[in-house]
C-alpha cells in the first residue's frame, strides 16, 4: 500500500497509510490529510490512487501544489516524490516500510510570502519561459561545475 510521510520543519509528523482511492489535503478538519497552516487552503488538493498508481491534484488553491519544487496542477507521483504544501512536505513511497506549527481557525488563506515560496515561484516562472520560448526542457550547465 502507498505511504505519505508528512514533515514540517524537516519533522516527521504523521504517516499516512490508506486504501480509500482519494484522499483530500487542506487545511480544515474534513479533510484527510489536515496541514494547520494558514499557508494552506482549506481544500487544496487531493491524491488519488488505482492500479498501483498516484495522481496528486491541486484544488486551484492560491499557493499551489509543488512536486519536487515544480509547481503543478495534476502530476504523476513517483516513488519518493515531494509534494510541498505550505510549509509542509509530503514524501510520496508506492509502497509502505515497515520502518508543529499550531495555525489559528482563520477563514482565509493566507498567501506565502517567504523566501523559499518565492524561490520556488521564481524557479517554476523561468522554467515555465525556457520552455515556451524552445518548445521542450533544456539542459543548462554552470560554468566551471564539477560534475564529478
Amino acid at each position: 500500500m502507498p505511504e505519505i510521510v508528512v514533515k514540517y520543519d524537516n519533522k516527521v509528523i504523521e504517516r499516512i497509510v490508506t486504501e480509500k482511492k482519494r484522499i483530500s489535503i487542506g487545511r480544515t478538519n474534513d479533510n484527510d490529510v489536515v496541514l494547520e497552516n494558514r499557508g494552506v487552503s482549506r481544500k487544496h488538493a487531493m491524491i488519488e490512487f488505482n492500479n498501483n498508481a498516484a495522481v496528486v491534484m491541486d484544488n486551484e488553491s492560491l499557493n499551489g501544489t509543488f512536486v519536487n519544487s515544480r509547481k503543478i496542477t495534476e502530476e504523476i507521483l513517483r516513488d519518493e516524490d515531494i509534494i510541498t504544501i505550505g510549509k509542509y512536505q509530503l514524501i510520496y513511497h508506492s509502497d509502505s516500510s515497515q520502518e508543529t506549527d499550531e495555525g489559528a481557525n482563520f477563514d482565509g488563506t493566507m498567501v506565502l510570502n517567504t523566501k523559499a515560496q518565492k524561490k520556488l515561484v521564481e524557479n517554476d516562472r523561468k522554467d515555465r519561459e525556457v520552455v515556451e520560448r524552445y518548445g521542450g526542457s533544456v539542459l543548462v550547465a554552470q560554468e566551471n561545475a564539477d560534475f564529478s
